[in-house]
């Protein structure tokens, strides 16, 4: 027969009630390599991909010296190409976030929404816990190690 051998596995596992929702439970953790390496590449890819879609977007702008009628004409297709940019830009983020804290998180976050400022108010809200973790448990972990003689 063998020994137990009992430790804490979930103690850099968080849940979080989002917006204090408690049937909306957001579950990661910032403990986990592979759920920091994707957030902080999600961050990095979500300001490139940002800054391709203003670029974009400033492509759409009227000239001055465009006719009223052909400006409104061009406006409305602006908007529907502005709206279909904006719509992609979700759509991706959307993928990422799924991807980092599971299938229908951001459908907990936005709702029926296609909001993607609401996306970047919550990888924002989400930041302070990485960083928290970084800071804080590494250097609780250190501490445990070398009083075990590990370190």
């Amino acid at each position: 027969m063998a020994d137990i051998l009992n430790f804490d596995s979930k103690d850099t596992l968080l849940r979080l009630a989002l917006n204090g929702d408690k049937d909306k439970i957001l579950e990661f953790d910032p403990g986990d390599v592979n759920t920091r390496r994707k957030f902080y590449n999600m961050k990095d890819s979500m300001i490139t991909k940002q800054q391709e879609l203003d670029s974009k977007i400033k492509q759409l702008d009227l000239k001055e010296e465009d006719g009223i009628q052909e400006a409104f004409k061009l406006e409305e297709d602006g908007i529907q190409e502005a709206f279909k940019l904006e719509e992609d830009f979700f759509d991706y983020l959307k993928d990422l976030i799924d991807d980092i804290f599971g299938n229908g998180a951001t459908n907990m976050i936005c709702g029926n929404r296609k909001n993607v400022f609401v996306l970047a108010n919550c990888i924002i809200a989400l930041c302070p816990y990485f960083e928290k973790f970084r800071n804080d448990t590494k250097n609780k972990y250190t501490s445990k190690l070398k009083d075990a003689g590990v370190l």
